[in-house]
């Protein structure tokens, strides 16, 4: 069936006309022919943002589009959107979902001469993208004439019965969506996939990603465990870094910014698959000590063992030359032999003997008192009041 009004070419007519919409509710976007797909009840199209600037627009747009909620100024995700409009214009579009819209009628118009085409939304609603239109909307009238010309947005537009299937699914969407994690962004690091490649070399199997990523293989390394390896035995006086990534919460908060200094500060081009190898050995070796010494007859501050092993691990590991952890051939220590005996051993005893004293001085127990061990072991500037009691400490 087709549709002449207007005195133009033929327009396909997609869906049925449910609900009367009068001429104010014609809603008319134009785009490119080549960058505009339809199917059947579904129009799919890369539209410029100023066709879409006004959609929005005014305090009733909400209830004009019959939008799933209003606008969320203090959305996280918003302020996101925001930024990336004022940033990478370009990239605005192409991120998240399609703006999804719903129509009564769909009017497909054709102009010849410069191979554009006129979408014609009559009864037209936004089942998702409403929060990307007000976003679109403030920087049109924030930002400088022009600044939007570089952005395109994705949209797609069903009528019928596929309108109906695109609200139920859009009410469901979250139930299947697997939610992200700092951890995928690992993915992006070239650095971890060039030690990937190199441990792959050796035989030896390495990955950072989440969930079942390969077949069956030998025993490969835990990424969390890697990166505490390494911030253990970075060179220095100062325990922040291996404070920062002692938890998973911590951990997180490195992995979500690769540009983050203390991500930079640990994975870098200096660090090869035989740096990761050593340190994380040197943080095995430490921890099977620790194991040994955390038992169920821990007492008073003895219990900074259970609660604070990566503060006695880094004070270990600070024992060896850690200046040498990235070198490789004759320059480089014989990291086995350093680690792999009892000298070692005995240093990690030393240091948790060494910072159970210290603890107790810096925060002493008074009687009748019940030390809150769990919540304070694992405080920055407690692990400052004992690292600055022990002056043997990383001099080196």
């Amino acid at each position: 069936m087709t549709d002449t009004t207007g005195g133009g070419s033929p327009m396909p007519r997609y869906g049925d006309r449910t609900t009367w919409a009068p001429a104010a509710d014609i809603v008319r976007l134009t785009a490119c022919g080549a960058d505009v797909l339809p199917y059947t009840e579904r129009v799919i199209a890369w539209i410029a943002a100023d066709e879409l600037v006004s959609l929005a627009e005014g305090p009733d747009a909400a209830r004009d589009l019959n939008s799933r909620r209003g606008y969320l100024p203090d959305s996280q995700q918003n302020r996101r959107f925001a930024w990336m409009l004022r940033d990478r214009p370009e990239d605005f579009g192409a991120s998240g979902t399609p703006i999804l819209m719903g129509a009564d009628y769909l009017g497909f118009h054709p102009h010849r001469p410069d191979r554009r085409v006129t979408l014609e939304l009559h009864g037209m609603e936004c089942i998702d993208g409403f929060q990307r239109l007000v976003i679109l909307n403030h920087a049109f009238r924030e930002l400088r004439q022009g600044h939007l010309s570089r952005t395109r947005l994705r949209v797609e537009i069903v009528t019928g019965a596929a309108r109906e299937q695109a609200r139920r699914q859009h009410h469901d969407d979250h139930l299947y969506l697997n939610s992200a994690h700092p951890r995928d962004n690992l993915s992006r690091c070239i650095h971890l996939t060039r030690i990937r490649d190199q441990f792959a070399g050796a035989g030896t199997h390495f990955d950072y990603r989440r969930g079942v990523v390969a077949g069956p293989h030998s025993c490969g390394y835990d990424v969390a465990d890697v990166f505490r390896a390494l911030a253990c035995c970075t060179p220095g006086r100062s325990p922040v870094l291996a404070h920062a990534l002692s938890t998973d919460s911590g951990l997180g908060t490195v992995w979500s910014d690769l540009a983050d200094p203390y991500y930079v500060n640990l994975m870098n081009a200096d660090v090869h698959a035989w740096s990761v190898e050593r340190a994380t050995a040197a943080y095995t070796a430490a921890r099977q000590v620790l194991a040994r010494l955390d038992t169920t007859t821990l007492t008073g501050h003895d219990h900074l063992i259970r609660y604070a092993p990566d503060l006695i691990i880094w004070a270990a590991c600070g024992t060896l030359p850690l200046h040498g952890l990235h070198l490789s051939g004759r320059t480089a220590p014989r990291w086995d032999t350093l680690i792999d005996c009892d000298a070692f051993r005995n240093t990690v005893e030393a240091a948790a003997t060494s910072l159970v004293s210290a603890y107790k001085a810096a925060r002493p127990r008074r009687p009748s008192e019940r030390r809150p061990y769990k919540g304070e072991g694992d405080q920055l500037d407690v692990w400052w009041e004992i690292v600055d009691r022990v002056r043997w400490l990383r001099e080196r």
